[in-house]
């Protein structure tokens, strides 16, 4: 596991497994609370794994709106735009990490196909629109589906992804949310939050709290900026079909 076993929090748990394995000598119905007590710790070092998780892709994201700070809304021909940014890249990377481990501990497998960007509707490259002075960002939350960020996480592998990028996704939203974006910021980001939908959400059985999460943070990332204009969703697909790379 990525998550480092010298843990305090861990190292607690597992004391507090091993000061009941005499229950196994014992009867049956203790042999039963040996049990719920094991999957009972079980959970809490699951769910310890996916915040230890969660703070580490974070942590990326914190790198990537470094960058977005250096760019500046001016002619640098130096600057290689329309490329997925590298911390984006390693938050990626750090996330099929966590899901392998997810996968070695509680089974299950992860999806073996390539998303195919050729079949991917355009829509999902588009970003609002922040006409009317913002009033549709404002009405598109009003709207907007609650997506649970807390819920108990199960002990199966689908559970653990899915509740770490929920948490992972909504961190990011307010991180974002405290920032000041130039255009060309907002237009990295643009790409940076394709790549993640494209390389993350078949993942998990049900995506769509991800969609929404990854639709709030293109709406606070609008909101933080002068000229919020997107790339073009078409151009985006056509970047992501390189592989995130510079298309130019």
């Amino acid at each position: 596991m990525s998550a480092k076993m010298e843990d305090p929090y861990i190292g607690m748990i597992f004391t507090h497994l091993a000061s009941h394995c005499s229950f196994l000598q014992n009867s049956v119905q203790d042999q039963e609370s040996l049990m719920q007590r094991t999957k009972d710790a079980t959970r809490r070092i699951t769910a310890h794994y996916a915040d230890l998780s969660t703070f580490e892709i974070c942590g990326h994201f914190d790198e990537a709106l470094t960058f977005y700070r250096s760019l500046k809304d001016v002619y640098d021909p130096k600057a290689k735009m329309h490329e997925v940014s590298t911390p984006v890249r390693k938050m990626i990377f750090k996330v099929q990490q966590m899901a392998s481990d997810a996968v070695d501990i509680l089974g299950g497998s992860l999806p073996q196909v390539d998303v195919d960007m050729g079949a991917t509707d355009m829509k999902a490259f588009a970003v609002p629109s922040r006409k009317a002075g913002g009033i549709e960002l404002d009405i598109d939350r009003i709207f907007s589906e609650k997506v649970d960020i807390l819920s108990d996480i199960d002990l199966e592998t689908d559970s653990v992804i899915s509740s770490t990028l929920k948490r992972t996704f909504k961190t990011i939203c307010e991180k974002t949310r405290v920032e000041t974006l130039s255009c060309k910021a907002y237009q990295q980001l643009h790409l940076d939050s394709a790549y993640i939908r494209s390389r993350l959400l078949h993942f998990v059985k049900d995506a769509h709290p991800l969609e929404l999460l990854l639709d709030e943070l293109m709406n606070s990332a609008a909101d933080r900026c002068g000229n919020p204009v997107g790339l073009d969703p078409a151009f985006v697909h056509k970047c992501l079909l390189t592989g995130g790379g510079d298309d130019e």
